[in-house]
């Protein structure tokens, strides 16, 4: 509740819940704001993470594009998705612009995960010396756009079966693979990390004799309910993504790219990192400025 106030207190018009008291109501463009219902999220056999859902009512007495822009940047700015839908109320002449979300309530520490989001990229590039292999990162880029992330865990279970029962099971962890969507792949990954050629005409050339993508890590964050989880893969590879689209219709639907994706363990055996409920401030607030690396080394007991 206290950020819906601060939200509506941004946006520097009268607001009230559901409706102003009798004698105190504004001039237009005014707002009334409502909490119809819930949208909670189960498990443990109870409400275990809620979210609420939020209307925010503009009323305006003709078109009023700069309060509806006021609104909107306000939100924007909070980083809220929203509908949006207006209609024309005759018996008050006013039109009713809705903007309707949802809002979480915390809890301490982080419970769930949503919503994918800061996805950035950072060539890696591997030397051996004396046998011994080392690993350096380009500064991390934002690739903007992120619609959706689905990784399967890569690797083979193999019982071992002794006196008539499972006596040891060995189990390998090969990674990650799966679809990065996004909005549209930048220019940056299709040269840096796909390889593709950007001519003196400023056209995109893409070269059969150029299979594998350049090896980078991938870096991204999911909204928690506390704070956003942070990951890091160290060791992709991205394959072409398909070509496809759709005329226009009746309605917009802006079409996505998808970049499957394969997370290998590095020579040293270790795959990804992602931030928990202790990480250590300057190690959270960093993760984009340059690719985590732990000071922990990892024996090959622990990979």
């Amino acid at each position: 509740m206290d950020e819906i106030i601060q939200m509506l207190e941004e946006i520097h018009l009268p607001f009230a819940y559901d409706h102003f008291a009798e004698g105190e109501a504004a001039a237009p463009p005014f707002i009334c704001y409502l909490l119809p219902g819930s949208d909670n999220f189960s498990a443990d056999g109870r409400v275990y993470f809620k979210a609420g859902e939020v209307n925010i009512e503009l009323y305006t007495d003709c078109k009023d594009l700069p309060a509806e822009q006021k609104v909107e940047a306000v939100l924007d700015g909070h980083g809220i998705f929203y509908e949006k839908s207006e209609v024309w109320i005759e018996s008050e002449k006013l039109y009713e612009v809705l903007y309707q979300f949802e809002m979480e309530v915390g809890f301490m520490g982080n419970k769930v995960k949503y919503n994918l989001k800061n996805v950035h990229a950072a060539k890696m590039s591997e030397t051996v010396t004396d046998g011994v292999a080392s690993f350096t990162y380009a500064k991390p880029q934002a690739i903007p756009g992120a619609v959706s992330i689905s990784l399967d865990a890569e690797g083979e279970s193999s019982p071992f079966y002794a006196d008539g029962i499972v006596y040891f099971r060995s189990v390998t962890n090969n990674g990650y693979s799966g679809d990065l969507e996004i909005a549209l792949i930048p220019e940056w990954f299709r040269t840096e990390i796909l390889q593709e050629t950007l001519d003196d005409k400023g056209v995109l050339v893409e070269n059969s004799g150029i299979g594998e993508s350049v090896k980078f890590a991938l870096l991204f964050e999911f909204d928690g309910d506390i704070n956003a989880i942070r990951h890091v893969l160290y060791n992709c590879s991205a394959s072409r993504p398909s070509i496809e689209s759709e005329t226009k219709e009746d309605t917009i639907e802006p079409g996505t790219e998808t970049l499957s994706i394969t997370a290998d363990p590095r020579s040293d055996g270790i795959v990804k990192a992602r931030t928990g409920d202790t990480t250590d401030k300057a190690a959270y607030d960093d993760w984009y400025k340059n690719v985590y690396v732990s000071p922990v080394p990892v024996s090959e007991e622990g990979v």
